[in-house]
């Protein structure tokens, strides 16, 4: 399952499907996981709404899914595991999902046996770590304001910068969370600014972002801010979105990053150019390679098992 391709495709949708793309068709041409079967790929779109992405991963299901891919992000991956992946005894593998909240889900299942959830990405109390570093070290701030969604992604990652900031001598003066999707977030930005902090951490997607960058902009008296973002804004959609390159100038953030220097990334990277007539200079956007993991492992669990069964494709 994707974020969006639609109409106007999200671009990190277009590179992730392009990355298990590749897998399976690299799959497909070494005779398959399984002898004589080829692997099919059927992608479905939830853009971020929950009920969506558990119907449709339950629509694949029924129509012969043996494993789900995604979601892209983590309430629609939250609901397609507690609602459909778990009930139904499918693997479901993200490879962008990073909400603490579905390590804990998984957590819940006391046994093996009844987890069939697994992710290619780190969770965010990882990512909660270095983003209190940055704002320690990095944006030297003394008030913080947090700034998030309303959602399973931004209240566990906000709640966990804050834990880790306890002592620090950073002090937390506001955290304010709002919903996915809206048009405007001035009475949210006016709120931040109203408690004077000198870093906002703002944990959003980049058109959320952008809203927001724009709405602070026009407040008559904002302070002077050092902005930090989290995973969702390392893309190269959050520019467009902001509409100006002043208005990200001094961003700082976190994403996990393959290393670029491992010939393994290295190598998997000019298979994608290749595959898709990619320049020399492109670099996969964040998650790429994890996503080509995802389906891979996916992949080499059905060619172990000799079995598209879930149980046994998960063991």
């Amino acid at each position: 399952l994707s974020l969006c391709l639609g109409p106007d495709p999200d671009r990190d949708s277009v590179a992730y499907r392009e990355a298990i793309e590749l897998a399976v068709r690299e799959a497909n041409a070494a005779g398959g996981p399984l002898p004589g079967r080829r692997v099919d790929v059927v992608v479905a779109d939830s853009c971020y709404d929950p009920a969506l992405a558990a119907s449709e991963a339950q629509r694949l299901i029924d129509a012969g899914a043996v494993a789900i891919l995604g979601d892209g992000g983590s309430s629609t991956t939250l609901a397609i595991a507690r609602d459909v992946a778990s009930v139904a005894r499918v693997p479901l593998v993200s490879c962008s999902a990073t909400s603490v909240l579905l390590t804990e889900f998984n957590a819940r299942s006391t046994t093996m046996s009844g987890r069939f959830f697994a992710r290619t990405a780190p969770p965010d109390d990882r990512q909660a770590e270095v983003l209190a570093d940055i704002v320690r070290n990095e944006g030297m701030c003394t008030r913080l304001a947090i700034l998030h969604q309303a959602d399973e992604y931004g209240m566990p990652l906000a709640r966990d910068i804050t834990a880790g900031l306890m002592g620090s001598g950073t002090m937390v003066v506001a955290t304010i969370d709002y919903d996915y999707g809206s048009a405007s977030y001035t009475p949210q930005v006016t709120e931040v600014a109203a408690a004077m902090p000198d870093c906002v951490a703002l944990i959003a997607y980049p058109r959320e972002a952008g809203i927001i960058l724009r709405n602070w902009e026009a407040l008559p008296s904002a302070p002077v801010v050092r902005w930090i973002g989290g995973d969702g804004l390392r893309s190269s959609d959050f520019l467009p979105q902001a509409g100006s390159a002043a208005r990200i100038d001094g961003f700082l953030g976190s994403a996990p990053v393959t290393d670029l220097a491992a010939p393994e990334y290295q190598t998997f990277r000019d298979r994608l150019r290749g595959a898709y007539a990619r320049p020399d200079t492109y670099e996969p956007r964040p998650y790429t390679a994890n996503c080509y993991d995802a389906a891979a492992l996916v992949l080499l669990g059905i060619a172990e098992a000799e079995s598209t069964e879930g149980d046994a494709i998960r063991d």
